[in-house]
């Protein structure tokens, strides 16, 4: 049901779309996105790991700013926010959110909405089958190192790249980051025999990026 935001919820709009608007880039026709919705999440929140660090993200002002709100109600809220045109989803080689010209003026409290809520229950599920892909940050430069795994691996075998892994399951390593074999498995497009066969260069670029190396 799309009602008016109280006082509060205005708030952590406002302060939501402030920190959209600090992770993205300003154009002379409006805004460009930057980074994908669970990264602004992460930022948000004030997540100390290492994807938020190595870009210096905890150097924003909005840094935190909405750590008591938690994961599940803020991507909840991104949700809403983008089903109510406040923030729109650029999609091109990765899904990058940033604000609508509408998202703006209310960022700077210069016109009313309404939303569709969330519960501030959350009801986030946390099994690998139940994870929404959209809410788990998206590491582009680990996609990119991913992928070039999957080249050295096909050229050595003499197959196309997709034989070893096509590009969604890239996608899903890239936002899962599976570190162990039995990890592995429970990412979509990966079944035993591949997993034998190919894996275990892929989660070794997963281990070493979250090392920081």
């Amino acid at each position: 049901e799309r009602r008016a935001p109280s006082d509060e919820e205005n708030l952590i709009v406002r302060k939501f779309l402030s920190g959209v608007a600090r992770m993205s880039r300003r154009t002379p026709t409006g805004w460009e996105g930057i980074f994908g919705r669970g990264r602004i999440v992460q930022m948000l929140l004030g997540s100390k790991s290492q994807e938020v660090l190595r870009v210096r993200l905890h150097e924003l002002k909005t840094y935190g700013i909405l750590k008591k709100q938690g994961t599940a109600y803020l991507n909840a809220l991104a949700r809403s926010l983008n089903s109510g045109g406040l923030i729109v989803t650029q999609m091109g080689e990765y899904p990058l959110v940033t604000l609508t010209p509408r998202g703006e003026q209310v960022m700077m409290g210069k016109t009313s909405y309404s939303l569709e809520w969330p519960s501030n229950d959350g009801g986030s599920k946390t099994s690998a089958e139940g994870v929404d892909l959209q809410d788990l940050g998206f590491d582009g430069q680990l996609y990119d190192r991913l992928k070039d795994v999957r080249t050295r691996l096909a050229k050595a075998a003499q197959v196309p790249a997709y034989v070893i892994f096509p590009n969604n399951t890239l996608e899903h390593l890239a936002r899962l980051r599976p570190k162990t074999m039995d990890a592995g498995l429970l990412v979509k497009g990966i079944g035993e025999a591949k997993a034998e066969k190919y894996l275990e260069p892929f989660l070794k670029v997963i281990r070493q990026v979250d090392q920081g190396e």
